[in-house]
C-alpha cells in the first residue's frame, strides 16, 4: 500500500497569503478613500481696507493732528451722509470705541475729532479712511455753503438792479484789495494768498467784459449784469463778484486744495 503525504497547506505559499493580501488591499482603500478634514481658515471681523501708500497714511496723520490741535468737531449725521454700508460698520466700531455709551449720541451732537482719531485703528478705522471721511464731510459742507452764498447773492443782486446800480472796473478791481493784518506773518501770509486768488479772478472776469464789450473803458460805468454775464467757473462765481461789489472782502476757502480722496484712500464704499 503506497504512502500518501498529508494535505498540508504551505503557510509561506498558501491560501492565508492571498487572504492577507486582499485584506490588505481592502483595508488601504477604505483609508484612502477616509473624507479629509476640511482646513479652517481664520474669519477676520475687519473688512479688508485697501493697501495704500505710506505717504496716504503721513497725509492723513497731519491732517487728524491739526483738526485734534484745532478742536474741531463733526456730527454722526454728517459722516453718515458720506458713507457706504461697509465704511459704516467700521464707523460704528469707531464710536464704540469712542464711547462706552454710544447709543445715546444724537445725530446733530458735536464729536470732537480728536477723540475720532485716538480710537482709530486696525480693530475699528483706519486713520487715513476716517480722514478721507472728514474731507468728504468738508467738501459737502462747503457745497451747501457754496449754494447758500449763491441764493443770497441772487437776492443781493436783485436789490442792486432795483436801485439802477452802475460800477466801473477800476472801482471793482480796487475793492479786491484787502485791509492788511499787521503784526501776524501767518495772517498775512492768509490774505496775500485770498487777493491773489480773488484779483486774478477778477482780471479774468473783466478781460472777458472787455474782449466782449470793445466800447467799455477802465472807468466807463456800466450795469451789473454785464459782468454778471461772464462769470462762471472759468471767472469766478456770481458770490464773489457780488462781495468784491460790496466792498465785504469776505474770501472764503484760499487754503490749498487736498488731494482727491478717490484717487488716495477708496474707504467710503
Amino acid at each position: 500500500m503506497a504512502y500518501k503525504q498529508p494535505n498540508v497547506v504551505n503557510v509561506r505559499n498558501g491560501p492565508s497569503r492571498g487572504r492577507s493580501r486582499t485584506i490588505s488591499r481592502s483595508l488601504s482603500r477604505s483609508r484612502s478613500r477616509s473624507p479629509r478634514r476640511p482646513r479652517r481658515v481664520a474669519r477676520h471681523k475687519q473688512p479688508a481696507w485697501p493697501h495704500v501708500p505710506n505717504g496716504a497714511n503721513i497725509f492723513a496723520g497731519l491732517y487728524l493732528r491739526r483738526d485734534a490741535e484745532e478742536g474741531s468737531t463733526v456730527t454722526l449725521r454728517q459722516m453718515k451722509a458720506v458713507v457706504g454700508p461697509k465704511t459704516d460698520q467700521a464707523l460704528t466700531r469707531l464710536l464704540k470705541a469712542s464711547y462706552p455709551d454710544y447709543l445715546k449720541i444724537k445725530l446733530d451732537d458735536a464729536i470732537p475729532i480728536s477723540t475720532l482719531a485716538q480710537a482709530a485703528g486696525p480693530e475699528t478705522m483706519p486713520p487715513r479712511c476716517l480722514c478721507e471721511i472728514l474731507m468728504e464731510v468738508r467738501k459737502d459742507r462747503k457745497a451747501q455753503q457754496a449754494a447758500k452764498d449763491e441764493q443770497d447773492a441772487e437776492l443781493q443782486l436783485q436789490g442792486m438792479r432795483n436801485m439802477g446800480l452802475k460800477v466801473t472796473l477800476d472801482g471793482l478791481d480796487k475793492n479786491t484789495i484787502p485791509a492788511w493784518p499787521r503784526g501776524d506773518a501767518s495772517a498775512m501770509e492768509v490774505t496775500m494768498a485770498a487777493y491773489v486768488k480773488t484779483r486774478s479772478a477778477f482780471l479774468h472776469l473783466a478781460t472777458e467784459v472787455g474782449n466782449k464789450h470793445p466800447d467799455i473803458g477802465l472807468d466807463t460805468k456800466i450795469d451789473l449784469d454785464v459782468l454778471v454775464a461772464e462769470t462762471g467757473p472759468e471767472t469766478m462765481s456770481l458770490s464773489s463778484l457780488i462781495k468784491i461789489v460790496l466792498g465785504t472782502h469776505a474770501y472764503m476757502d484760499f487754503g490749498i486744495s487736498p488731494p482727491d480722496p478717490n484717487s488716495m484712500f477708496s474707504c467710503r464704499n
